[in-house]
């Protein structure tokens, strides 16, 4: 049986970083369009390299050219490291410091103001890791479909629109990772500076709004521990943001 704490004695409703998660969505979304005019600099010559009757060796020029693209990708997202570790202190920024005066030690405190750093740079490197990943099946795709259209003698054209769905894909994959994580550091941040000052419990609460998925609505208000994850009513257990 769950203990379940009044609305009157809970602190306000948790503020999740939608905003920061927007963010980075945005930043993702200007680098995708990037790796997109990129592209076009490789269609600039389809026509004269595998279109009949100029058709040469288009194997050799497709994959010449999707090395230089996937060298470049390489570049965009190893340049990403500002903006995490910017999306993350500003999200680090927006989670309460824990205030227990007099009821843990001074180290303890020390720790749960250190803590969040951790969480940051694991942030950062998950984040990078997954978007080289998307980029990485972006590439064997392309790489497909180019030699498809150079099989069945595709126009440029053709070629272009299937590129063009591919990235709207891609950017929709990048735009919920980029609020997933976000979501998953700010949890992770609450967690830690809570974990380190010595609190066990927290009661769950939720945003109140038409968002909160059922399962979740119904531990609204629920005392929880951080060593136990509870059943989220979807097949997982997991704190507040985990999943």
């Amino acid at each position: 049986m769950m203990t379940r704490v009044p609305r009157r004695l809970r602190g306000p409703r948790p503020k999740p970083p939608i905003g920061q998660g927007n963010t980075l969505a945005a930043a993702y979304s200007e680098m995708i369009e990037g790796w997109a005019s990129l592209l076009d600099r490789l269609l600039s010559g389809w026509m004269h390299h595998v279109m009949p009757p100029y058709k040469a060796d288009a194997t050799s020029w497709i994959r010449e050219r999707i090395r230089a693209l996937e060298a470049e990708i390489g570049t965009s997202t190893n340049a990403l490291d500002p903006i995490l570790i910017k999306v993350g202190k500003r999200v680090e920024s927006k989670v309460p410091q824990i205030k227990i005066e007099g009821t843990i030690s001074v180290k303890a405190r020390i720790s749960a103001r250190q803590a969040p750093g951790l969480a940051i740079d694991a942030y950062r490197a998950t984040n990078v890791a997954k978007i080289k990943s998307i980029a990485s099946e972006r590439l064997q795709e392309m790489t497909d479909l180019l030699e498809q259209a150079e099989e069945e003698n595709w126009h440029v054209d053709k070629l272009r629109k299937e590129f063009q769905r591919q990235f709207d894909v891609t950017k929709s994959k990048a735009s919920l990772l980029a609020r997933d994580q976000t979501l998953k550091l700010g949890a992770a941040i609450t967690k830690e500076r809570q974990t380190q000052a010595g609190i066990r419990q927290y009661v769950w609460s939720t945003s109140g709004d038409e968002r909160v998925r059922e399962g979740h609505a119904e531990l609204d208000g629920t005392v929880q521990s951080w060593d136990d994850p509870p059943d989220t009513g979807d097949g997982q257990n997991c704190h507040p943001g985990e999943d």
